[in-house]
């Protein structure tokens, strides 16, 4: 969810994410974007290397895709390879998180890390190549003001 949250990867970015795309010590993740043919590094926030580190810890990824399925049984059963399986999970934890009170999709995640920044003070062309989009139309349909 952090990925997704504080960085705004689409659903196809992390599910070609690979365990050596991701530099612990130098806390930064390359990922490639398919959408635009282009390789991004981004430095990680400290939430998101929290969670990775307990994530490989706990799962034990040492190579290939970093995110993998795991079974009712908390056993790998390998990796994740498609964007619908990544919309899956996020359905099922805040499913769990929220108690069916909200339904977010991998999607609106992207929309809630493009209003974040925004919020920040991220310019709209720092969103867009922060987001890989290659129009600042496409930045805007993602920022959104939270009165509406």
């Amino acid at each position: 969810m952090h990925i997704l949250l504080d960085h705004g990867l689409r659903r196809s970015e992390i599910v070609g994410l690979e365990i050596d795309n991701v530099d612990m010590t130098k806390g930064v993740m390359k990922f490639y974007r398919s959408k635009t043919d282009t390789w991004t590094t981004v430095k990680l926030t400290d939430a998101t290397m929290a969670a990775l580190k307990e994530y490989v810890e706990k799962d034990g990824v040492q190579r290939g895709a970093l995110i993998q399925s795991v079974n009712k049984g908390d056993n790998v059963e390998g990796p994740i390879k498609s964007g619908v399986a990544i919309n899956n999970i996020v359905k099922r934890v805040v499913r769990d998180i929220l108690k069916n009170e909200v339904e977010i999709s991998a999607h609106d995640c992207r929309h809630y890390w493009a209003t974040k920044r925004a919020e920040e003070g991220a310019t709209a062309l720092q969103l867009m190549r922060e987001g890989g989009w290659s129009s600042l139309n496409s930045v805007m349909i993602y920022i959104h003001d939270k009165a509406t």
